[in-house]
């Protein structure tokens, strides 16, 4: 049994650096809870996106309720989604 919170981090450089830092989003995935299932969470964030690239780091905080010790976790169907503005169209 477990609750787990992510940490995504993004930047428009591949350097973790403050100075490239854009966003950084928490998902918590146990709603503050243990839980034993996995579960599916969704997150948006506006990003200004320079030369066409955005990073991403990663980090996760993890409560385990175990007799004995357990460390790890998984995470899998990771995709995004970006919507681009309309370029069709010039606003000043």
């Amino acid at each position: 049994m477990y609750a787990t919170k992510e940490h995504f981090y993004f930047y428009n450089q591949p350097q973790i650096s403050d100075a490239y830092f854009m966003d950084r989003v928490l998902v918590d995935h146990g709603n503050g809870v243990i839980n034993s299932s996995y579960a599916t969470t969704n997150f948006s964030t506006t990003l200004n996106i320079k030369n066409g690239m955005a990073y991403l780091a990663l980090a996760a905080d993890k409560y385990v309720k175990y007799d004995h010790y357990v460390c790890g976790w998984r995470m899998t169907n990771f995709w995004a989604e970006i919507h681009y503005p309309d370029t069709s169209k010039l606003y000043l």
